[in-house]
């Protein structure tokens, strides 16, 4: 969560900081992001680029499905 977090202000920091701006929806993430995964349900993928992030995507996967949430 922390490196999606510097990604999207990164992207965002000049368009008025994006959906993960707030403190506020960042705790609940961080709240949320351990629960759904002990029930394997939250997908994390990062893109890595000469060994540093470049890209995120953050999605639940349930019954057969992945439904994107951010990226």
């Amino acid at each position: 969560l922390p490196t999606l977090f510097t990604l999207h202000a990164a992207r965002w920091r000049d368009r008025g900081g994006g959906v993960l701006a707030e403190g506020a929806v960042q705790d609940f993430h961080r709240r949320a992001a351990p629960a759904l995964a002990a029930a394997g349900l939250v997908r994390f993928t990062l893109l890595l680029l000469r060994g540093q992030p470049v890209a995120a995507l953050y999605g639940v996967k349930a019954k057969g499905r992945f439904h994107h949430y951010i990226g």
